[in-house]
């Protein structure tokens, strides 16, 4: 859930010095003693957090790849931490909260959760609390438990099939079906290698004994289903078949447990077991909305094998999609990449925007640092291709202004998009074009106050500034009510301070602002 207004109101008024609570929390079988309570308020929990407060490093996206680097955030410390240091280690989950005197301690609201990396200072009485951000959590389950660090550990296994199997038939009779799983109220997947054919994929939607039941009556994931017969391998195959942004909540929320959420519906180690509530649901749904005005996108994601760098593999069938994963107030985000101008080369492919955020004025700045280029970018593209199954679409855009450059940039989503393939592909040739049109501007700016705090990955704000005689935080010229597409937020909570990376497109006649 986002901040509420109260929350959002304090920061931006720039009153009163904030006061934060620290919990130590637990995922799965996670380390460190859970209920353990720091906090700058006298008299409350273990009153160790100290004047500087909490200041947060964020993650960095990049346009075009879509890839997010993990950010992190460091807790000052001040006092006797010999509880402290025996209450986290390296990877303990903590929640911060962040309040303001005469709040409730159950009215703070949540601005960084995050792993332990490190706790060092000048002294056993005053140190730092480093952390890394939610996204170091997708790194590897979250577990202490052997060989249960990797993603879908149950895949290792296999077995034979012992009878034959007909294409068409609604059951698959097996020697064990201790590694076969499916998701509640949805399906499993496994693969059949057929002596002397190509092996298939067939889904089903229940266990019975030892037969998989509900078969596909036709091989899945354009894979073609033949005959096969008894002693034949099958094995376990990790399976989603949803829009792009669920099948990450189905990744990062599952446990096995459908208590917890309706995202909790894989089996036991195909998720990482996170809290539901350290989804921000409400922007996931935004940008499943924003996404998914042209078709009913649907993304086939599979693996014959146990995954053991998550991040990687969650970024990267993402990515094909123009999909990213972020962090928005402290909690974790999918979102989809948007275009902040229509492109008319593009003919009738439809451009979605969702509404700027946040307007930025000489009110709001304490200094900017301008680049020309965005380093973060490496190349641009001549044009852009959406690659599926059955074809693909492209974009042309420009000769390419600066080196080294590509032909094309290629989303290959072959291996993901399996129905409404055309329809699907112009969904995201929509959205990700901009991103590869030229190499964008950047713009670092410090901003004075906590109110934008709020903003993340992907928002886009408006940014005016005005010539001032003596002011260095100004561009020569200024900046005319230009749109700019934020990469990174870094609130300094103690100094007061918020740090913004923002990157700039050309406008519509090629001429940046």
């Amino acid at each position: 859930m986002s901040w509420s207004q109260r929350l959002i109101d304090a920061l931006s008024a720039n009153i009163l010095t904030p006061l934060y609570i620290l919990r130590v929390t637990q995922v799965n079988d996670s380390p460190g003693v859970v209920g353990y309570v720091a906090s700058s308020i006298p008299g409350f929990g273990d009153p160790i957090i100290g004047e500087d407060g909490v200041r947060m490093q964020g993650s960095t996206l990049t346009p075009g790849t879509w890839a997010t680097t993990i950010g992190g955030f460091s807790v000052d410390l001040a006092g006797n931490l010999r509880t402290l240091k025996q209450s986290i280690v390296r990877g303990t989950f903590i929640e911060v909260y962040i309040g303001f005197p005469g709040w409730r301690d159950t009215e703070y609201e949540v601005i960084a959760i995050g792993q332990v990396s490190q706790l060092s200072g000048r002294s056993p009485n005053h140190a730092t609390l480093d952390c890394r951000d939610l996204i170091a959590a997708l790194r590897s389950r979250p577990t202490r438990s052997v060989g249960m660090v990797s993603l879908g550990f149950r895949l290792s296994g296999g077995t034979t099939i012992t009878s034959t199997y007909h294409t068409g038939d609604t059951t698959v009779s097996l020697t064990s079906v201790s590694d076969f799983a499916y998701a509640t109220g949805g399906q499993g997947a496994c693969l059949i290698s057929p002596t002397g054919d190509d092996p298939f994929i067939l889904t089903f939607t229940g266990i019975s004994g030892l037969d998989l039941t509900g078969v596909s009556s036709t091989a899945q994931h354009g894979t073609t289903g033949v005959n096969a017969n008894s002693g034949d391998t099958i094995q376990p195959v990790y399976w989603l078949n949803s829009h792009p942004i669920d099948a990450a909540r189905y990744v990062l929320i599952s446990r096995g447990d459908t208590t917890t959420s309706a995202y909790d519906t894989l089996t036991a180690g195909d998720g990482l077991g996170l809290p539901h509530d350290w989804i921000d649901h409400d922007d996931c749904a935004s940008h499943r909305y924003a996404s998914n005005t042209v078709s009913g996108l649907q993304f086939e994601v599979t693996s014959q094998d146990p995954i053991d760098d998550i991040l990687s593999w969650l970024q990267g069938w993402l990515a094909c999609g123009g999909f990213y994963v972020t962090t928005r107030m402290g909690l974790l985000t999918i979102r989809s990449a948007q275009c902040s101008t229509t492109f008319g080369s593009a003919g009738t492919l439809r451009t979605i925007t969702l509404a700027d955020q946040a307007s930025i004025t000489d009110a709001d700045i304490e200094s900017i640092a301008w680049e020309a280029w965005d380093p973060d970018a490496d190349t641009e593209a001549s044009d852009v291709a959406v690659i599926s199954a059955g074809g693909q679409d492209t974009a042309g855009l420009e000769s390419p202004s600066t080196l080294p450059a590509v032909n094309q940039a290629q989303y290959d989503a072959s291996d993901l998009i399996f129905s409404d393939e055309s329809a699907a592909r112009a969904s995201i040739l929509a959205r990700i074009w901009e991103a590869h049109q030229r190499i964008p501007e950047r713009y670092t700016l410090v901003l004075r106050g906590l109110s934008l705090a709020r903003l993340a990955s992907g928002d886009y704000v408006r940014i005016s500034t005005t010539l001032v005689a003596g002011r260095l935080s100004n561009t020569i010229n200024g900046l005319d009510n230009v749109k700019a597409i934020v990469t990174q937020v870094s609130p300094d909570f103690g100094a007061i301070r918020v740090r913004l990376a923002v990157v700039v497109y050309p406008l519509d006649d090629g001429v940046y602002p």
